[in-house]
C-alpha cells in the first residue's frame, strides 16, 4: 500500500476531514524533509508543506488499506476517506505526492484532477494497493 503522501499548499478545505490528522513538515521528520527538498522543485518555503495521517494512529498507509476495502465493498473512491481528503484538498493545494517506501523518484506526473483520482483507484484496486503519483494544480505549473 501507498506508504506516504505529501502536500504543498493551504490547508484550506481540508481541516473538515475530522478523521485525519494533519501535521506540518519539520525538519524533524528527516526523510520525509528530505524527498521534499527532492521532489518539490523551487521550494521556497517550508511552511505550506504537510502530511498527514489518521487521528488514532500514525499509519497513513491504513487510509489505503480501508480505501482498497471500502471499494472492494462497493463504494466509489469519494466515498471513501481518502477520496473525500483529495476531492476536498484539490482546490487549496498546489502538489499532492504519494509513494511507498523509498520509491519517490519516477512518480507519474498529473496535472488534471480527474485524472490522478482514476489514477489512485487503479493503484487502490491492485492487489498490492498502491499509486506512485505527483499531482501539480495546472495554474501553479509555471512556477514550478
Amino acid at each position: 500500500m501507498s506508504q506516504f503522501i505529501l502536500c504543498r499548499g493551504d490547508l484550506n478545505g481540508s481541516e473538515i476531514i475530522s478523521e485525519l490528522k494533519i501535521i506540518p513538515l519539520t525538519q524533524n521528520h528527516t526523510f520525509l524533509w528530505h524527498v521534499a527538498h527532492k521532489i518539490f522543485q523551487q521550494l521556497e518555503t517550508v511552511e505550506k508543506l504537510w502530511f498527514f495521517s489518521l487521528q488514532e494512529n500514525e499509519d497513513f498507509d491504513m487510509l489505503f488499506t480501508q480505501a482498497q476495502h471500502d471499494i472492494y465493498s462497493g463504494k466509489s473512491l469519494e466515498e471513501t476517506l481518502l477520496g473525500k481528503f483529495l476531492s476536498s484538498a484539490f482546490d487549496s493545494i498546489d502538489e499532492i505526492v504519494m509513494w511507498y517506501a523509498s520509491d519517490w523518484e519516477d512518480l507519474t506526473l498529473v496535472y488534471d484532477k480527474k485524472e490522478f483520482l482514476f489514477l489512485v483507484k487503479e493503484g487502490i484496486e491492485e492487489p498490492m494497493c498502491e499509486a506512485y503519483l505527483k499531482y501539480i494544480r495546472r495554474d501553479v505549473v509555471s512556477t514550478n
